[in-house]
């Protein structure tokens, strides 16, 4: 099993769509992905982060201008990591701010 490292930018992120859209690219998430967090929460939840750790680089700036999304998209990130760690999952998610 190996973890796989993937990237988003908060220099990159200027608004709530904008972060939906980079972790859709960077997890594949399909063109039916609600970017949105319910959406999210469906995704990570189904597995779609499953041996991966996100790494949000600049993610002091994401917070500046996200505002309270900034704290609802990392409180749902935590909620995912700490389900698949309660499922006992062999491949979990994981995130690092940056």
């Amino acid at each position: 099993m190996s973890e796989r490292h993937i990237e988003i930018n908060g220099q990159d992120i200027f608004c709530e769509k904008d972060f939906h859209k980079q972790i859709a690219e960077k997890l594949d998430f399909g063109p039916y992905y609600g970017h949105n967090l319910n959406a999210l929460w469906d995704m990570m939840s189904s597995g779609a982060g499953n041996g991966v750790v996100l790494h949000w680089t600049h993610s002091h700036l994401s917070e500046t201008r996200l505002g309270v999304a900034y704290k609802y998209i990392v409180d749902t990130l935590a909620e995912a990591r700490d389900n698949d760690i309660r499922l006992g999952l062999p491949e979990k998610f994981d995130f690092r701010l940056e």
